[in-house]
């Protein structure tokens, strides 16, 4: 029985995070979600559970390190290293550069155009020569893509209906 109650179900394929539908009206909320990017959430995925907790509580909300000692039962000297390894460990996966959104947008048509000719020397001039493609189980998708250098690095596909499901409606986001 206790066997059975402690069962844990894993996750099959890659993990990615939900994807989320901003209304197009809302300007902040849109420069907000792109703040917190897929690319970013996959990130800290990456940091382990304490490493993930104690970087957004004091990345994302400011909170004190005795106050976030306090809530995971360390002493504040051990969340100060972990905050401190948690953010190099961000900071080395993090994009080296900002991509102006007209940049991004070209590039993405590009991408776009590409796939529907099904040119693949075009497919290739757009994409970086080490692009990864990232996806989960399930169809259809929603895609999301890394610039880096003007071309695509990285492309994610979140095919897991459970996710899809909230792209019916664009999410309200909060700070």
């Amino acid at each position: 029985m206790r066997t059975l109650s402690r069962s844990r179900e894993d996750y099959i394929g890659e993990w990615l995070p939900e994807p989320l539908l901003a209304s197009p009206d809302v300007a902040e909320d849109v420069e907000f979600a792109e703040s917190v990017s897929i690319a970013m959430l996959t990130v800290l995925e990456t940091l382990a559970p304490t490493e993930r907790a104690v970087f957004v509580l004091r990345e994302v909300f400011e909170m004190p390190y005795g106050e976030i000692a306090e809530a995971i039962g360390k002493s504040a000297a051990t969340v100060r290293q972990i905050a401190r390894r948690a953010r190099e460990h961000v900071a080395a996966r993090r994009p080296r550069m900002r991509v102006s959104q007209s940049e991004q947008q070209a590039v993405v048509e590009r991408f776009l155009a590409a796939l529907r000719t099904g040119r693949l020397q075009d497919l290739m001039e757009v994409t970086a020569p080490h692009v990864v493609l990232i996806a989960d189980a399930g169809e259809p998708a929603a895609v999301s893509l890394v610039m880096e250098g003007g071309r695509v690095a990285r492309v994610y596909l979140v095919r897991n209906p459970l996710k899809l499901t909230r792209l019916d409606a664009p999410a309200d986001l909060a700070r």
